[in-house]
């Protein structure tokens, strides 16, 4: 009896299984991914302060108000933008209004009593101007007010309870001395400045308005960013304030501070956000007005740098959520209030480049609070960054998963047999050299669960496989570190991972690393492309029952190797290997033997060096394709297989940026056509490029456009992680703020995981289909599980959703049977 046939037969499996079975009870192309719809506003990234309102300032043409909230942005050109709402979440270009100064504050409120609200600003040249908005164009309402310091925050409120707003503002004088002044209101949009001023401490950055003890009086919170302190004012009811409490801020460099009940006890809660501590804290206000210590949250990955905070519904619920801009990681997050004071863990949704503010409220038209990001833009503008609010703590844009470290490498796969595809980073420590292996669990809501602590792993991590390795029909994950020239094997135990094997990697230091069975017995195997003084080299490693590793052969590839695939060049059922060899400016295709063993390589010449490369059938002609991704030039090129395991014929080469990087790529059929897609990640301009197969030119591609990622993307995977049929892809991101960027797919076209034969159901007969196509052990992806081979399947044999079809589907399809 082979080893093949130790390993599984099939007759034997397919009556486990259904024992286990039994027992568990162009019109314009939309885009394929959420993602936040931005609009451009005026001058250049320089000019984006962050600083914006909601208000209704009238229709564009300059028509009357009309209810809908438009955006009001304030740029350091001394200009205000208007983006006019549609009340849909969309908006059309307004008018520019000027403004005497550089802002540094801004708030809105009806000043005059006519229902309307107008806007106050404060500059560097130390002034406060109140405008008022007619037809889109803001106009100033009385002269500016000399305010004597630098304002650096803006609260509103009657203060003297006389029924009209008044103005508090705060901030610095030229010896940084903390400093605040009430402007009372006259009721017609004009103000009296008080005589004596407030001193509000060292470094003051903000301010926000509450009746903290309940007596009918506006008490003030003031941040000091110096000094890390929360101050609370007690307000008489004349104007006048006096310092209550002093605590600490729950963090270090409290930027912007907020008022809410974010325990439902009818008092308002200070919550402020602390720059150098990425965190947001909440200082409940007890029963005699004072506020409890702080509880801190985290506002994202280490280093996101949070500069902004609005308070609102975002999951209408109807308690309190909070929202952050995070500048460094490119995202806002949402934490989900829980109605007792405290918040859930935050989740990250990408904006554009550097939020350096954000504000909320009901855009569209339903009881949820959107979201309004203000950038300094990825292109050559500032932006206001939209991301409408879908319910729970969603928001319509791609989601940054926090790290704890800059990821070395990404993969995927169903680590804990529930169906659903989880990501795997290897991450570097806080000791160089000494990495961890995190797993981010899929769940069937499309977020991931980070409750399972990262593992060390003693290594770089510079590259990670998932596979059933010891054919046990579980996942298992292969890590290759470079700099011990080691490959381990982890299987999952409970709630973390248990190293079983350790391999050494004698062909040179690791540079590449991917996955296949590539001997035809069902079980995972491993192909290590290293460099030595004497060149590239590809060495095989073969999965063993035991879960450790063999090394079966050695094939001589070009210099430097940094990127490997597989695919079938000669159509002959077995498993090729092709390496991108970027001192060599070429590639190197290794037909296989299907033993695990290769012939030599050939050589097929580039005009660039390569960095990356994937393989699929992109002219459905039944003959692998290779498209690869160069270092430097910013594009893909795709060469087109002839069955013989050469590459013959090519297309112009896919520009996927200039002067850009292509850091990863991946094929994967992503607008549920039936035909293989790329995805290409571009470092510099941190995002990724998806080109799409044009259904009528068999060897042309149509750009589906670019979609922003955390700053700089280094590792790209393709997969369905929330398991609604269509697949989705996510990019490690490094610098300086560590996330991996999860981009949805919302084409309108999917498939039913786990329905193996095509019925539209998935139980039993999908076991038997599936298990049947694994049985031919033959290199297959998703989109062509129907072509090839005698056994036919549906795409939907994927069961996993990482794009191919392998052993690990098939209880991936008895999950799907039962969920």
């Amino acid at each position: 009896m082979d080893d093949r046939t130790k390993s599984w037969g099939l007759e034997a499996l397919v009556a486990a299984l259904l024992v286990l079975v039994g027992s568990v009870a162009s019109a314009q192309t939309p885009p394929p991914f959420a993602a936040a719809r931005l609009w451009e506003l005026p001058g250049t990234n320089t000019d984006a302060t962050g600083l914006a309102v909601l208000m209704d300032v009238g229709s564009p043409g300059g028509r009357a108000r009309d209810g809908i909230l438009d955006v009001v942005a304030a740029l350091q050109s001394q200009q205000l933008a208007v983006l006019f709402g549609r009340g849909d979440g969309s908006f059309e270009t307004g008018p520019e209004s000027a403004i005497s100064g550089i802002p540094e504050a801004m708030a809105a409120a009806d000043f005059n009593g006519d229902g309307a609200q107008e806007l106050v600003i404060g500059d560097s040249s130390n002034f406060l101007t109140v405008l008022s908005a007619s037809g889109g164009t803001l106009s100033p309402l009385g002269s500016p007010i000399d305010l004597q310091f630098f304002p650096r925050g803006i609260a509103l409120g009657d203060f003297d309870r006389d029924g009209r707003m008044d103005i508090l503002a705060v901030g610095e004088t030229l010896r940084q001395e903390g400093v605040g002044r009430v402007l009372f209101g006259n009721g017609d949009g004009t103000f009296v400045r008080a005589a004596e001023t407030l001193d509000t401490g060292t470094g003051t950055a903000g301010v926000a308005t509450g009746d903290f003890n309940r007596d009918g009086n506006l008490d003030l919170v003031v941040i000091n960013e110096l000094t890390n302190q929360l101050v609370q004012f007690r307000g008489d009811g004349r104007g006048g304030f006096t310092v209550e409490q002093q605590i600490g801020c729950g963090g270090e460099g409290p930027v912007a501070v907020a008022v809410g009940d974010a325990n439902r006890d009818g008092r308002p809660d200070v919550m402020v956000v602390n720059n150098a501590s990425d965190n947001f804290a909440v200082a409940l206000t007890q029963a005699n007005g004072r506020w409890s210590d702080p509880r801190a949250f985290a506002t994202g990955a280490p280093a996101s740098s949070p500069k902004g905070l609005a308070l609102g519904d975002v999951d209408g619920d109807g308690v309190v959520d909070a929202v952050v801009a995070n500048n460094f990681s490119f995202d806002v997050g949402v934490l989900r209030g829980d109605g007792a004071g405290g918040f859930a863990p935050v989740r990250l949704f990408v904006a554009d480049a550097e939020p350096l503010g954000v504000v909320v409220g009901r855009l569209d038209g339903d009881t949820r609070a959107d979201v309004v990001a203000l950038t300094r833009g990825s292109g050559s503008r500032p932006t206001a960054a939209v991301l409408r609010a879908l319910g729970g703590n969603r928001l319509s844009g791609a989601e940054n998963i926090p790290l704890g470290f800059a990821p070395s490498a990404l993969a995927q796969g169903d680590i804990d047999g529930d169906g659903l595809l989880d990501l795997v980073v290897t991450q570097a420590g806080a000791i160089p050299g000494e990495g961890t292996i995190q797993v981010a669990g899929g769940t069937a809501r499309g977020s991931f669960d980070l409750s399972a602590a990262p593992i060390p792993s003693g290594g770089d991590g510079l590259a990670i496989v998932v596979g059933d390795f010891d054919g046990d029909f579980r996942a298992e994950l292969a890590v290759v570190h470079a700099n011990r020239s080691v490959a381990q094997l982890y299987r999952r135990s409970g709630r973390s991972l248990v190293r079983v094997s350790e391999t050494p990697i004698t062909g040179g230091v690791p540079k590449a690393v991917v996955g296949g069975d590539l001997n035809r017995d069902g079980r995972m195997d491993l192909a290590v492309a290293s460099q030595d003084n004497s060149g590239g080299k590809v060495q095989v490693f073969l999965g063993r029952t035991d879960g450790s590793l063999l090394l079966r052969s050695t094939v001589t590839v070009g210099d430097f190797p940094l990127a490997l695939a597989f695919g079938d060049f000669n159509r002959d059922g077995f498993a090729d290997i092709v390496a991108a060899n970027n001192a060599s400016v070429n590639l190197s295709v290794a037909l296989g033997n299907g033993d695990g063993t290769f012939r030599p390589a050939t050589s097929v010449g580039l005009p660039q060096a390569p960095r990356a490369v994937t393989v699929a059938d992109f002219d459905r002609d039944g003959q692998d394709d290779v498209a690869v991704g160069v270092a430097l030039g910013g594009t893909v090129h795709v060469l087109f297989g002839d069955g013989t395991g050469r590459f013959l014929n090519s297309i112009n080469p896919l520009s996927v940026g200039s002067g850009e990087v292509v850091s990863g790529l991946a094929a994967r059929d992503i607008n549920g056509d039936g035909l293989p897609d790329i995805l290409a990640s571009g470092e510099v301009g941190n995002f990724v490029r998806v080109f799409l197969r044009n259904s009528g030119n068999p060897r042309a591609f149509t750009s589906a456009g670019s979609f922003g990622t955390n700053r700089r993307p280094v590792a790209l995977v393709a997969g369905d992680y929330d398991g609604d049929g269509r697949y989705d892809a996510a990019a490690a991101a490094s610098s300086p703020a560590p996330t991996t960027t999860v981009l949805t797919n919302v084409s309108p076209q999917g498939y039913s995981r786990g329905d193996a034969n095509g019925d539209r159901r998935v139980g039993a007969a999908d076991v038997v289909a599936l298990v049947r196509k694994v049985g031919e052990y033959l290199p297959l992806r998703s989109e062509d599980a129907s072509a090839r081979g005698s056994a036919i399947v549906a795409i939907g044999a994927d069961a996993d959703g990482d794009g191919g079809v392998t052993t690990l589907d098939v209880p991936a399809v008895v999950a799907w049977a039962f969920r």
